[in-house]
């Protein structure tokens, strides 16, 4: 799921300045740089930004730590940023202050792109300890809608196959029946 998510962040980032906020180990960092412009990776473990340092070197990437909540970059400093599966692990309070950092780094035609499990799906699947603040597809949608004027969200669920796709999609023969309020993980465009 996680690689399929950059897969579908690739087709944004091409010859951008890009933020990946929470980028753990850099895995992902490493794949967007290999067509942006430049990727900035930041995560609050010295460990896995040490790790990104030592596996990930290209002259068009940088990784530090840092928190979500205060971002080390300039206003209007990128053209994409990219969170995944990041908001569920802190808390409400948190997840306000990062979007608001995403909305001082990220340039005016800026996109973010953000993903999360979908509570209501996820739950499902059992607890999971680490994650502090899940949402549902509605409180995704009012999260985002609050602070971005156009806001897309796709659904992104596993069945024989992974995919990400816009919401109302019916006549896909590899897809069935899925919404965004049943969707595994949601992604979203802002």
């Amino acid at each position: 799921e996680h690689i399929n998510r950059y897969i579908f962040a690739n087709t944004v980032v091409k010859d951008k300045k890009v933020l990946e906020a929470a980028c753990g180990t850099g895995y992902g960092s490493a794949l967007m740089a290999k067509t942006a412009a430049s990727v900035f990776g930041v995560d609050i473990s010295d460990e896995a930004i040490s790790y990104a340092k030592n596996n990930y070197n290209a002259p068009n990437i940088s990784f530090s730590v840092a928190d979500i909540a205060s971002l080390p970059f300039e206003d209007n400093f990128f053209d994409v940023v990219i969170s995944f599966e990041t908001i569920e692990h802190v808390d409400t309070q948190k997840q306000e202050k990062f979007l608001l950092e995403v909305k001082r780094t990220l340039k005016n035609d800026g996109i973010f792109i953000v993903s999360t499990p979908n509570r209501d799906v996820y739950k499902n699947s059992g607890e999971n300890h680490f994650h502090v603040a899940e949402l549902s597809f509605a409180e995704f949608k009012s999260f985002l809608d609050g602070k971005f004027q156009n806001v897309k969200i796709f659904s992104q669920k596993f069945e024989v196959s992974n995919a990400i796709i816009a919401d109302g999609i019916t006549k896909s023969t590899s897809v069935s029946n899925v919404t965004l309020e049943n969707s595994d993980y949601l992604v979203a465009v802002a």
